[in-house]
């Protein structure tokens, strides 16, 4: 540790370049991880599905109608639409990053990916359909027969569409944003204001309230190239549907 202190202050005098290495800060918030790679026909099968209005009882929403991914992942209007036009209880929260949750839907009433989407299809005001229809609609296209039996050995199936969805879900991970960057030592990735607020809303209990809560909180970025915002989910009841 002597010697490299040493050569760091010599090549300094000298003004000879030299690496410094960021120390990761110790804050109560971590970066966001690189996730391992998914396989990526189960991916692209699951943005397919994604975007399809079958999985929805009368062809109307797909899982980005409400989870746009141009516009940070989530719903921007105060109550999501499900298939009928009815409003849900709450908006739906953002899709990116949403991999690293412990707990899905607001109220944390899945404990997966998978889960979650089971019971969106499910929901009598989300989707409101049924799994034997929506397996019957895939099964009878053509181009998802041969990609589901290239990325599943038993081909279309409930568990196989839900697995598929959850894995292009996990390829939506935004790592490296400015606030991961302030995070992992980089003191210049954040302006004098954003430090300030980061501040206050650790002052104010925001983040020992998240551990303490039966929640989580994390640091999601708003998207590629999008600022970072943090997400608290806690528990609450959500009538008219869960999201």
């Amino acid at each position: 540790m002597l010697s490299r202190k040493l050569t760091l202050t010599i090549a300094i005098l000298l003004g000879l370049p030299c690496q410094i290495s960021a120390v990761p800060l110790d804050e109560p918030i971590k970066p966001i991880p690189t996730q391992p790679t998914q396989d990526p026909g189960r991916a692209e099968l699951g943005r397919q599905l994604f975007h399809d209005v079958r999985l929805s009882a009368n062809n109307s929403v797909s899982c980005v109608s409400c989870h746009d991914l141009k516009n940070g992942g989530a719903d921007s209007r105060d109550h999501s639409v499900g298939f009928s036009g009815t409003l849900t209880g709450v908006n739906a929260p953002t899709v990116f990053n949403a991999a690293l949750n412990f707990k899905q839907f607001w109220n944390g009433r899945a404990d997966s990916l998978e889960a979650q989407i089971d019971a969106v299809i499910q929901n009598s005001v989300e989707m409101g359909s049924a799994w034997a229809d929506v397996v019957a609609k895939v099964s009878q296209d053509s181009k998802y027969q041969a990609a589901f039996a290239a990325a599943y050995p038993d081909a279309v199936t409930q568990a196989n569409i839900q697995n598929a969805i959850a894995t292009f879900e996990r390829t939506l991970i935004t790592p490296n944003s400015r606030f991961d960057q302030y995070l992992g030592g980089d003191s210049n990735a954040l302006s004098a204001d954003e430090k300030a607020g980061y501040l206050k809303f650790k002052q104010y209990g925001c983040a020992l309230a998240a551990m303490e809560m039966e929640g989580s909180l994390t640091a999601h970025s708003d998207g590629p190239g999008k600022g970072t915002i943090f997400a608290l989910e806690v528990p609450l009841k959500s009538p008219g549907g869960g999201l």
